[in-house]
């Protein structure tokens, strides 16, 4: 284990887990092993019904399907693609995505985590917009802010003024978010912290695990019956048809 930092309310906080090479491998492995497991039980089931058409239309589509797994690099491409293109609507459907997906299982500091990054990224988007000078973009940002966050919310109170400032760059609300060192810190912190979440995630949802713990609790439920258990498995079923014999027609 070691040390990795992101980026939190304008501070570096420590967080200790594997490094991102690592989970990024785990996690692709781990993915790789659910998905076989998944992908044999599907070819049980069409074997077993002799659905020989189904099966070939699977096995294309298995051969057909590239490897995946949840990579922070491919949001990250995606967040900085955004920013670049000033594409509000890709940032905010990628960030609708991992709100709905992952964030919104993480405990409440987490969370805060969470928005203060969002909020990082649609102030770097804005900034970018503007060093760009895409003034249809700098509009559509501002006429649908309240869409992503409070009217009234003091992140955003003194960023309307944005668009009517001379000098952007050298403005001390703005300045950070214009520089290079910014953006590595910011690329950096969202990293580390969706490594963070990912593993958090693959740990509370790990196929292998469960059938790990499930079949343990079945082997345990078999030893207790087994050894405290005086009667025979079917001593209750032969006890039923033992009274049977002591049944006597009524007579007439």
């Amino acid at each position: 284990m070691r040390g990795s930092q992101y980026l939190l309310s304008g501070r570096i906080v420590q967080c200790k887990f594997s490094g991102p090479s690592v989970l990024r491998n785990n996690m692709c492995a781990n993915h790789e092993v659910q998905d076989s497991l998944s992908e044999g039980i599907v070819r049980q089931y069409l074997t077993a019904r002799n659905f020989t058409n189904a099966l070939d239309a699977f096995e294309v589509e298995v051969r057909k399907r590239k490897p995946h797994c949840f990579q922070p690099a491919d949001i990250l491409e995606i967040l900085r693609s955004s920013l670049n293109e000033s594409n509000l609507r890709q940032l905010v459907d990628l960030w609708c995505m991992l709100e709905n997906t992952y964030f919104v299982r993480l405990d409440p500091d987490r969370q805060r985590d969470a928005h203060d990054l969002k909020v990082y990224f649609f102030k770097t988007f804005i900034t970018q917009a503007v060093a760009n000078k895409r003034i249809q973009k700098i509009t559509e940002f501002f006429e649908k802010l309240t869409l992503y966050f409070a009217a009234d919310s003091d992140d955003w109170r003194s960023w309307y003024a944005l668009p009517y400032t001379i000098d952007p760059p050298s403005h001390p609300d703005y300045c950070m978010f214009f520089t290079k060192t910014w953006m590595d810190i910011l690329f950096l912190s969202m990293n580390n912290f969706l490594c963070i979440v990912f593993h958090e995630d693959l740990c509370q949802n790990n196929l292998l695990h469960r059938m790990e713990v499930l079949e343990s609790r079945l082997s345990e439920n078999h030893c207790t019956q087994a050894t405290h258990s005086s009667q025979p498995p079917f001593g209750k079923l032969l006890d039923d048809c033992n009274e049977l014999g002591s049944i006597r027609p009524l007579k007439r």
